[in-house]
């Protein structure tokens, strides 16, 4: 859940780059450039060779970015969750401009990916993507079997491109146009210049409501004005327009947990949420979000446990997901005063993880354990 919690809310990291990208549309090549690939066989990066190519899917994704970056580990979980949740349809590599050793260090801290990794020997690769002006990394590229650019943008939004392209709902010619004017943003951005990235998103809406970079840079541009309202409306103005977009509503919370003048809104936004008929994983980490955040608010508490009753579990759930939904079952226990109705969810989520082998989530689920252990042995006895 937290892995998917973070691809909602990831705020992209910068590091601006004198070079433009190519725009959805163009065609990546084969080049002819040094490329290093670290610990895995190389993805190609032009068109597929139906012989050469037989266990490459239709669609494939690049990622340029630094592996020296605070926040390239947590870019790698949300890739790789991303991977994971596409079932083999979808093959993403990353590649870096820094050096072997930094890259194979990076490699090592995560040995269960299997994103395909590789270093940009003579950096020139980085600039062939990125072509002419100003941009940021990390950036990804998404391509068709035949080598054509179907979207790029910032590497956070991959996840909900690559599924609108699989589902065949991805229009290149509108992320031609977003991409021209994403870039604008950008400059606009670097130059400091608020109105214009609220002048600019609002021709990007017009295009692609709801556009996910688009109302980031508005809503920061709003924010840094100290116009949290404005943040606000335009944030529930796409929401409105683009409903099938649950990220727009968790947005909306973020600007509630930082903005104390915007807390009043939550039961309303609880409601909405609860009626657009999300899928479960999205109601799922929306109740989490709720009992993560707002643990001493009786309308997120009272929220979680109406989504979470609502929302069924499927009966052929992977065992992290069904252990991930024990958990949160066993912090809503526990907000609810149910002490031993926690332990019993808590005990039971351990035990899956376990069985599963999964270390990290038995770790963290052992932890949560101990804490309502802990606090049971100090509870007053019932006269």
């Amino acid at each position: 859940m937290r892995k998917l919690y973070f691809y909602l809310f990831l705020t992209p990291f910068f590091a601006i780059l004198p070079v433009f990208a190519l725009v959805p549309g163009e065609k990546s090549g084969e080049y002819k450039f040094r490329i290093e690939w670290i610990n895995c066989s190389p993805m190609p990066l032009g068109k597929i060779d139906p012989e050469k190519h037989r266990n490459i899917p239709d669609f494939r994704a690049v990622v340029f970015f630094y592996t020296r970056s605070g926040e390239s580990d947590a870019m790698v979980s949300l890739l790789e969750n991303a991977r994971r949740s596409f079932n083999g349809k979808l093959l993403i590599a990353i590649i870096t401009p820094d050096n072997v050793s930094d890259a194979e260090e990076f490699s090592k801290r995560h040995p269960d990916s299997r994103l395909r990794m590789a270093v940009d020997m003579e950096r020139k690769l980085t600039p062939a993507f990125m072509q002419g002006g100003g941009m940021i990394l990390p950036t990804a590229f998404l391509m068709d079997k035949n080598g054509k650019i179907l979207w790029r943008g910032e590497a956070a939004d991959l996840p909900e491109a690559a599924e609108q392209a699989i589902n065949g709902k991805l229009d290149t010619d509108i992320q031609q146009k977003t991409a021209v004017l994403t870039d604008r943003m950008h400059q606009a951005l670097a130059n400091g210049n608020m109105l214009q990235i609220l002048r600019i998103a609002e021709q990007i809406f017009a295009i692609a409501p709801g556009h996910p970079a688009a109302l980031r840079m508005a809503v920061f541009a709003a924010e840094s004005t100290r116009r949290e309202q404005l943040a606000w409306e335009l944030t529930m103005k796409q929401h409105a327009a683009a409903k099938h977009l649950p990220r727009i509503t968790f947005t909306a919370l973020e600007l509630i947990l930082r903005h104390r003048s915007l807390q009043s809104n939550l039961p309303a936004l609880i409601t909405d949420f609860d009626q657009c008929g999300y899928a479960p994983r999205i109601r799922y980490a929306f109740a989490d979000a709720l009992l993560r955040n707002f643990p001493y608010r009786s309308e997120a508490v009272i929220g979680a446990k109406r989504i979470l009753e609502s929302t069924p579990l499927a009966l052929q759930a992977a065992p992290e997901e069904m252990a991930m939904v024990l958990s949160m079952r066993a912090r809503l226990f526990y907000a609810l005063g149910d002490l031993d109705g926690a332990l019993e969810n808590q005990s039971e989520a351990v035990q899956i993880y376990r069985s599963s082998g999964d270390k990290n989530g038995t770790a963290n689920a052992e932890q949560f354990l101990k804490f309502f252990q802990d606090i049971k042995k100090e509870s007053p006895v019932k006269k």
